[in-house]
Parts: C-alpha cells; structure tokens; sequence
C-alpha cells in the first residue's frame, strides 16, 4: 500500500536520504534506469526531483518505470516545500483499478493481458528540460554514442528508429541525433510476488504515456499501442480514466511530509498547481 509520514522531525533533503538509508531500502538510482522524466540529483543518487513538467500539466497515474524492464519496488516522496494551491498526490490501488477494468470491460482487458502493451518515445541525445518526457537518449540509458545505445538495446527487443531529420523547425539541433525508441512487449498486468492474497495488478503507464507522453517530438496518442502494433481502444482508454478518478484519493502535501509507497501495488499522479513565493519543491527516491 502507501504510508504518509506527517509531523515527524524531517526537514531537509538529507533528513530525508537519512530516513531512506535507515529503512534499509537499497538505492535503486534513476541514472540510466530507462525513465523519461529530467530529474536533478539532490543529495548524491539517492535523492532527486520529482518530475518537474510544467504546474499546469496534470500527470497522469501510473505505476514508476512500468515501461521498463528495471523498475523500483518501493517510492518515497518528501515535501520540501508545498505548492500555494493544488499539486496533490492521488493514490490509486492498482488491485481495485484491475478488479473494476475486469467487471466493466473484461474483453479489453483480456485483450491487454493477452497482447501486452508497446511504449514509443522520440529523444535528442541532450535532456530537453522544459518536457515533461525530454531526457535524451544519453541520459536515459547511460550511453554517450549512438554506437552505444545500438550496442546496448541489441539484445533487449527494443527497436530504435534513427530519424535523420532536422528538427530545427521545432527548436531542437539537426545534428542531435534524434531517434524514435520502441520497447518490446511489456506486461499490462502484474502479480506483487510479497502480497499473501495475490492479486492481479493494473501495473502499467498506459494511460501516463497515452495522455501524458506528448511535446514537440511526440504525437499524442502515438505513444502506447498494443503488443500487436494495434491501437489502444479509446472506450477502454475512457474507462481507465474514469475508474482511476473514482478509485483514488489525493494527499495534499504540508512541508516535511514522506510518502512511502509499494510501487507494485500503488499508482501515482500529479495534480496541477499554482505556487507561492517560494515553488513547490517535491523530491524523490527509489
């Protein structure tokens, strides 16, 4: 599940890497983990920024790194400073969101489990910082060289598609060797191996990527498709957000606050925001 940590003596962001490290949580690390979101360390690789996408983009729920094949059990979030009005967190049980999907659309369900879903992303080599998916290739994957990230996708079923385009019309250099990358098969639904009772698990980013995954370089709606290659079913997609919605609850954040969070059974979102004098600051660990 999901434990909100309030009024204890956390302060900063080291009581905060202090907290983790006393937890006995191994440092998962977000360097080359395969994720789309920039984030800047904050203290060493253990702490770093949430995704910091613009106050005025809702992002939308899902389960951390599910679009990899190397995701963290665990999430810990710290409230360094909360936002002047909104920037909530909800939290959804991805068990009920999977027992809801199979009751009210059991085809289209049997239809993910079955096919698994694809993810699709252009990337820069470089980070693009002002998108909420803009870390480059370099970063994402740890790799310096188009070479490289050849050599190290090569037995992975991920397929990359080298655009050889410029760009510039859309601000981005011609010569930053834009790709688009394609993931293999990724499951739509997991089993939490540490729950006694088993419980299938909406564990996915399809609705995050379906909604969320868009900028100058990418289309929305072109970035989750079904294993087979085929579209995403739009009521389906419609029913998600909706069960996701009546699912979830929201924490408000207040300074100091931690939230632990079982990644394996717990989605997260992020609400839009309006910031005071000083701006909402929410760090992260894996």
């Amino acid at each position: 599940g999901a434990l909100l940590l309030r009024g204890f003596p956390i302060k900063t962001p080291q009581d905060f890497a202090n907290l983790t490290e006393a937890l006995g949580w191994p440092n998962f690390g977000y360097e080359a983990s395969g994720g789309n979101a920039v984030r800047r360390n904050v203290v060493g690789d253990r702490v770093f920024t949430a995704n910091e996408s613009p106050p005025d983009k809702v992002i939308p729920f899902h389960h951390e790194l599910a679009q990899t094949t190397r995701y963290p059990h665990r999430v810990a979030f710290f409230c360094e400073n909360p936002a002047m009005r909104g920037g909530a967190t909800p939290l959804l049980d991805s068990g009920n969101a999977y027992a809801r999907l199979r009751s009210e659309f059991p085809e289209g369900l049997a239809e993910l489990q079955k096919k698994g879903v694809r993810y699709t992303r252009v990337m820069t080599v470089d980070d693009r910082p002002h998108s909420a998916i803009g870390r480059g290739w370099s970063d994402t994957f740890g790799v310096s060289t188009p070479q490289e990230l050849e050599a190290k996708l090569a037995s992975s079923g991920d397929k990359l598609e080298w655009l050889g385009v410029s760009l510039s019309h859309l601000g981005v250099d011609g010569d930053r060797y834009p790709v688009r990358h394609y993931t293999d098969v990724r499951p739509a639904v997991l089993v939490d191996p540490s729950d006694p009772e088993r419980r299938p698990r909406f564990f996915n980013q399809i609705l995050a990527a379906h909604a969320g995954w868009r900028d100058e370089l990418n289309a929305p709606g072109a970035s989750v498709v079904l294993g087979d290659g085929t579209p995403m079913r739009q009521d389906m997609l419609d029913a998600m957000e909706r069960i996701f919605r009546e699912e979830s609850v929201a924490v408000q954040w207040r300074a100091g606050d931690v939230m632990l969070i079982n990644n394996l059974q717990v989605m997260h979102a992020r609400e839009t925001f309006v910031d005071g004098e000083a701006p909402r600051r929410v760090l992260a660990s894996l």
